[in-house]
């Protein structure tokens, strides 16, 4: 039977400590890859939300497309039955339904940016 030199004896309990460490990662590992799912079905459930909120925001704009030609029609039509306040009351619309626009635009490029960065890390 061959003794076990003191060199060899050391690194087996460093390897043994190690694999200790190692042990320890993973287990906070397997917490995160858990709440990382959690995670994931929230961004999932939140994304079909925003669909539905870009979904309004479509019929929103439709509708104040058609408004807006309805409008414009009514005035060449009759001028002076449409007045400045209507005019202004649209133009305030518009306004608000810009910044929301701006707003959805830029949270859907970056929700886009991030999920596609998360999925090229993923797939390595």
């Amino acid at each position: 039977m061959q003794m076990v030199s003191k060199q060899q004896h050391e690194e087996h309990q460093q390897w043994d400590s190690d694999h200790e460490m190692w042990l320890v990662d993973i287990a906070m590992w397997q917490k995160e890859q858990q709440s990382s799912e959690e995670k994931l079905l929230a961004i999932q459930d939140a994304i079909r939300k925003q669909s539905e909120t870009l979904q309004k925001h479509a019929q929103t704009i439709h509708a104040h497309q058609r408004y807006d030609h309805h409008h414009e029609t009514l005035q060449t039509e009759a001028e002076a039955a449409i007045s400045d306040k209507t005019h202004q009351e649209m133009a305030l619309k518009h306004s608000t339904e810009t910044q929301i626009h701006e707003h959805i635009k830029q949270q859907h490029k970056e929700a886009v940016i991030l999920i596609d960065k998360l999925y090229k890390l993923l797939k390595k």
